[in-house]
């Protein structure tokens, strides 16, 4: 009869310490769930603010991010340097038709004496 009291109380033993693992093995994975969750939830967003569903895609983009803004800063640089060249041609341009502008209306009054001599000698 003791052995059977025993023996009971072992499986009770047993039971219990299956309950305690199975209780502390649940809350581990509910906590993971939750993780998991809030990940899926993060990467659904993601997926919908940046139109793209594909993991390794938004992956690969957000990689490249820092490459694409070096050339993108590369490429404002070179635009700024031909935008100040090309103020300089206009500049240079515009002083250019001044004096165009200048040398016609010498030109012309020299033409308009030259009539007007010739006018006189006739």
């Amino acid at each position: 009869m003791q052995d059977k009291d025993e023996n009971e109380k072992n499986w009770i033993h047993i039971l219990h310490v299956n309950k305690f693992v199975d209780n502390l093995l649940r809350n581990k994975m509910y906590k993971e769930m939750e993780k998991f969750s809030t990940v899926e939830m993060a990467f659904k967003n993601i997926k919908i603010a940046t139109g793209v569903s594909d993991a390794q895609e938004l992956v690969f983009k957000f990689l490249n991010k820092e490459s694409v803004y070096g050339e993108l800063l590369s490429k404002i640089a070179d635009n700024e340097k031909r935008i100040t060249e090309l103020k300089q041609e206009k500049e240079s341009l515009l002083k250019q038709r001044k004096l165009l502008k200048e040398e016609k209306q010498q030109y012309m009054f020299v033409k308009k004496e030259e009539v007007n001599l010739h006018d006189e000698l006739k």
